[in-house]
């Protein structure tokens, strides 16, 4: 059997790729969702770029064991092929990548190892992925299921805000232009035009727009699971704890940085975005009923989908306030049956990340569908080459890339002159 040449394969992959960027650039550029003919389009070409990427790695690794068996030929010995326990050519869950990792750092490379870094250089050269050899080695496409895991599904913020996804080009910006909301009234960015025979347009020269630009190449999460040399070489054991432990500590990571970033080396946040709208406090240190009405009165009229979030400092508070005609006004809920306590007819959600009761930011009435998160490449693996030989400890470290912030740059003006937001603040 000959080798066979990949480069017809590679080039037909990257023309899908870009013609599914194409296609999502354009919706993006034009802030809507996908046509029925795009989105048919998009998935075709999602389903080629899969059945590519399947073919390519198989003739990758058909090639490699034929460079084995020529090496064997000439009287060297295979030592890809002579690796103990490397007669499958992919890994069977994520702690065996984890192991082989550890050993290529003590000079034991798995063949498994090796057909993952060689399927690598190509997809990170057609995926555009930045600085990737400095954080350690991209996940396997085999486990994409737990990559989504992996990347913070279980993060209260992200079930709620809009999120783009990585997409075959992780590390590229997220750009779009959105009109500046003024005197004219709000409109979600983006505004309509009545036209027709005998209409003037809008002039566009009075309007003034804002790039909203999330970049995650630069934004960078690492975290930390510490685990043993014995317990890797059972795979299987660690495999769902190390799962667990990563998806956990990165939903809260993430839900942390969502509301108190500063927007350097990571998100910003909605506590020190200038689109927020703070309401004083008409006691100090405490939260009142008057405040919740203010509130209420400054939310964004459209945005429906507006929770509480608010410090599990002031819990008693909250359940003890009463209205002006002295009624208790929070519903309790029932965590049982998936069921919130309720506030003013909105859902509450007790927080450990926002600041302490009498605080500024200890209360914040949000809509998140008006936060987006920008995913990039990731989650990165790497190890410690050797044990920390007295604990018998190693450590393994997950990186991945994300960004988040909103579009909206200041209090939204209605028609009636009224200052509203999405994310309302308590002073």
């Amino acid at each position: 059997m000959k080798k066979r040449d990949i480069r017809e394969l590679l080039r037909k992959k990257s023309e899908a790729i870009q013609k599914r960027q194409t296609v999502i650039d354009k919706a993006a550029e034009e802030s809507r969702g996908y046509t029925d003919e795009e989105r048919t389009q998009v998935q075709d070409l999602a389903k080629e770029i899969g059945d590519l990427t399947e073919q390519i790695r198989d003739i990758e690794q058909n090639n490699q064991a034929l460079e084995g068996t020529e090496t064997e030929e000439r009287g060297q010995p295979n030592r890809q092929q002579t690796e103990p326990g490397a007669t499958q050519k992919r890994f069977a869950n994520l702690a065996e990548f984890v192991r082989d990792i550890y050993r290529s750092g003590k000079g034991q490379v798995s063949e498994k190892l090796i057909a993952h870094r060689a399927s690598l250089e190509t997809q990170m050269r057609a995926m555009n992925i930045t600085d990737a050899s400095s954080l350690g080695l991209l996940i396997p496409d085999q486990f994409e299921a737990g990559t989504l895991q992996l990347t913070g599904t279980g993060g209260h913020v992200r079930q709620r805000a809009r999120v783009i996804p990585a997409g075959e080009f992780p590390d590229q910006k997220f750009v779009k232009r959105v009109l500046r909301q003024g005197q004219m009234g709000a409109y979600n960015g983006i505004l309509f035009n009545w036209i027709g025979e005998g209409v003037a347009p809008v002039d566009e020269s009075k309007l003034q727009y804002d790039r909203f630009t999330l970049d995650p190449s630069d934004k960078k999460l690492a975290g930390f699971y510490i685990t043993s040399e014995e317990s890797l070489q059972n795979p299987t054991s660690v495999t769902a704890d190390m799962e667990a432990s990563f998806r956990g500590a990165l939903g809260e990571t993430e839900d942390d940085v969502f509301i108190n970033g500063d927007g350097v080396g990571k998100p910003r946040g909605i506590l020190s975005s200038p689109g927020r709208y703070e309401v004083a406090r008409k006691t100090a240190l405490k939260f009142a009923f008057d405040d919740v009405v203010q509130m209420a009165k400054h939310m964004y009229p459209r945005a429906t989908n507006r929770n509480w979030e608010i410090s599990l400092d002031l819990y008693d508070q909250v359940a003890a306030m009463v209205d002006g005609a002295n009624r208790y006004i929070m519903i309790a809920g029932d965590a049982t049956k998936g069921i919130p306590d309720i506030l003013h007819g909105r859902p509450i959600f007790w927080s450990e990340i926002q600041p302490a009761a009498g605080t500024a930011g200890d209360v914040i009435l949000v809509d998140w569908s008006f936060y987006f998160i920008k995913d990039g490449s990731g989650p990165y693996f790497a190890t410690d080459p050797y044990t920390r030989f007295l604990e018998g400890e190693i450590r393994v470290k997950m990186v991945t890339k994300i960004d988040g912030d909103t579009w909206i740059k200041a209090p939204l003006k209605l028609k009636n002159g009224m200052s509203v937001s999405p994310f309302i603040v308590l002073k």
